[in-house]
Order: structure tokens, then C-alpha cells, then sequence
């Protein structure tokens, strides 16, 4: 999307122009996708008002709609550290646009086979952060789906309606996690937004440490030198005087980007 806008900037600035009702003509996108849309919305304190600092970074690699039970679930895990043989049952509340999409009691969400199952599984995702402490790209991979011990403790996780969460309506994914413990023990953690929503925006510090998390999974390594002189230049980019400077940590030696043809690319 980014690239299409900067290159549809280029392309009216020498001249070039499209079909001019792509977006409010009979059949554009308004018309087509949201029949009943306020258009003049867009328009209100155009300059003044920027929505790009509401949207919503993602620290876990999963449907957004588990984000807050999988915090809270390390969240308690963590202060109490609890292991995973003295949970008894672990009881997630969301309101009903999140249960829709993660927490229906269905097959494929209870013990999912597949990656994309398994990212829309609120069941998946809170076992794993019991576990392991964290839900990032290794508890997606082939091994993690068939792991014996995140699948039996997918059983003892439970979902469920609360009509106090709200609808969902509103963007935001309120949860409420109640782990209860072998020894009787009932601890219970609520959230009203996960980390990364726009009211607990994450700091520099959390988007860092899921960029060098994520680089250990790059296609092609990416040394920890690069990756720190990536971070610094992407936390400096006003200051970057050729984004080929950004890029060049990634480029490995031999390549057409790597050997001088950049200036023509």
C-alpha cells in the first residue's frame, strides 16, 4: 500500500493521471466496499489531524484479537511464576466480535494443524504463552503446532462471552484471564487494550526487541552488527541521507544491489 501511494505521488507529478472516480465514483471503492460511509470524514482537519499515530502495532505474530489474553497470560505466568504442570484451567473472557474470531470452540481453533488456525486460536496462543513465556514466530513453526505439552494445555484453556467486555465495535479488545492453579490458587489479570494499542502504545525498546527477534528469521542471516546498525539508522531516518544506507546491511555480497548497480536500480 505504501509503495503504490508513493508511486502514484511520482506518477501525478509528472503528469500521469488514473481513472478519477476510483475512490468516490458510482462504482469505486466507497460505493463497492462501504455503501454507507461518511466520506467528509476525511476531510476533517485535513494537515491538523494524523490517524497514522492511532494504528495499533502488532507484538505478536497472531490475530490481534488474542493479543491482550496472551499478555495477561505472561503477565501472571511471569509474577507468579507458574509452571505449566500447576495450571489447572485457565478461563479467557472476550467480548463477542474477539470470541468470534479466536475463542469459538471449534476443532481447528482448539487444536489447530495449521499455522493460520493456529493464529486465530485463542486457545493456541494462550497454552504457548504459559509455556514459553511469549508468543512469537517459533511457537508458529511445523514442531511448535504438534508440541504434546502446549496441545494438552490447550484443553484446560476455556473461552467465553462477557457481555461487561463490550461488542468490540469500538477497535479495542478488553480481556479478562483467570488462571486457576493445582493448589486451589485463582489468579486473575484484566486488560482493557493489549500492548501496541494506540492507549499503551509500545516503546522504542519493545518495537527493537521484535525487529532483532524477527531478524533471526530472515531468509538470508542477518549479523547482529547489521542488525544494530539497521535499528539506528531506522531510529535516526531523518538523518539518513540515501535509504540505500538503510538497506545495505541486508544486502548480501555478490548481489546487483551489493556491487554498485544500486544507482541504477
Amino acid at each position: 500500500v505504501c509503495e503504490a501511494a508513493v508511486k502514484s505521488v511520482l506518477l501525478a507529478e509528472r503528469g500521469i493521471t488514473g481513472a478519477r472516480g476510483i475512490l468516490d465514483g458510482k462504482f469505486g471503492f466507497y460505493s463497492v466496499f462501504e455503501p454507507k460511509s461518511d466520506t467528509t470524514e476525511l476531510l476533517t482537519d485535513l494537515g491538523t489531524r494524523f490517524e497514522g499515530i492511532n494504528s495499533s502495532f502488532k507484538l505478536h505474530p497472531c490475530c490481534h484479537c488474542a493479543h491482550a489474553a496472551i499478555q495477561a497470560t505472561i503477565s501472571l505466568v511471569t509474577e507468579f511464576d507458574l509452571e505449566p504442570d500447576s495450571i489447572d484451567r485457565i478461563d479467557v473472557s472476550l467480548n463477542q466480535f474477539d470470541y468470534d474470531l479466536v475463542g469459538q470452540a471449534v476443532p481447528n481453533k482448539l487444536l489447530p494443524e495449521t499455522v493460520p488456525d493456529a493464529q486465530f486460536s485463542v486457545y493456541y496462543t494462550v497454552a504457548h504463552a504459559a509455556i514459553a513465556r511469549r508468543v512469537f514466530l517459533d511457537e508458529f513453526s511445523v514442531d511448535a503446532l504438534h508440541d504434546e505439552a502446549a496441545r494438552e494445555l490447550a484443553q484446560k484453556v476455556h473461552a467465553e462471552v462477557s457481555p461487561e467486555l463490550g461488542t468490540g465495535d469500538d477497535g479495542r479488545h478488553p480481556t479478562k484471564v483467570v488462571i486457576h492453579t493445582t493448589d486451589g490458587s485463582v489468579l486473575e489479570r484484566r486488560l482493557a487494550a493489549a500492548k501496541g494499542d494506540p492507549s499503551d502504545p509500545p516503546s522504542p525498546q519493545d518495537l527493537l526487541d521484535k525487529f532483532r527477534m524477527a531478524c533471526r528469521f530472515a531468509v538470508k542471516p542477518v549479523s547482529p552488527d547489521a542488525v544494530d546498525t539497521i535499528a539506528d539508522s531506522i531510529l535516526n531516518l531523518e538523518q539518513v541521507a540515501d535509504m540505500r544506507e538503510l538497506i545495505a546491511p541486508l544486502v548480501p555480497e555478490g548481489s546487483l544491489l551489493g556491487s554498485g548497480h544500486a544507482d541504477h536500480a
